[in-house]
């Protein structure tokens, strides 16, 4: 099995050496770019990655003019993206629209609404946060690909937090939902 392959579109050195180490050791193949036009330059010459991992503030063309372009694009119709802004935890109504992302909204008026993950309200981020796990999990679900076995154990120890009893296992309803435990699409 071919690891999934994670397209990471992020200026900030930290939380691209954090996503880049932290997704290889949950068995992602990555590749990092500092800028929408380096990621669309990448998306242009290179395979298309399973999944997008997209910053909001880049310098020059900001991610949701990314996320536009390749929403639009047929050639990414198979292209999971997961914005991941400090955007969402400010209080900030000016950034109101960041809630309102959607793919193939200009195609056919409808498209399909983005869950946004959260960089903790700091564009540095030192590890993968929780929230992400279940994304790149939940992005994998709709490509029909199988969850690396890491990933799935990485998901389990961050829903640990969540449960009072130790004989709950937190996984087995996230399994469920994810279709992707052991008995999951190659």
């Amino acid at each position: 099995m071919t690891p999934p392959f994670v397209l990471i579109v992020e200026d900030n050195a930290v939380t691209q050496s954090a996503l880049t180490r932290d997704l290889g050791a949950l068995d992602f193949r990555t590749h990092v770019v500092p800028s929408a036009e380096d990621a669309w330059d990448h998306l242009n010459k290179a395979p298309p990655p399973d999944i997008i991992v997209l910053d909001y503030h880049l310098p020059g063309e900001d991610g949701p003019s990314l996320y536009r372009k390749v929403s639009l694009d047929p050639r990414f119709g198979n292209v999971a993206v997961i914005p991941f802004t400090a955007l969402a935890d400010m209080k900030n109504d000016s950034h109101q629209d960041i809630l309102t992302l959607r793919r193939g909204t200009e195609m056919n008026g409808e498209g399909q609404l983005l869950g946004i993950v959260s960089k903790g309200g700091s564009e540095e981020v030192n590890a993968v946060p929780g929230a992400l796990l279940l994304a790149l999990a939940n992005a994998l679900r709709t490509l029909n690909v199988r969850c690396p076995p890491k990933l799935m154990a990485a998901i389990r120890d961050y829903l640990k937090q969540f449960t009072d009893d130790a004989s709950n296992d937190p996984m087995s309803g996230w399994a469920y939902f994810l279709h992707l435990d052991n008995h999951g699409p190659e």
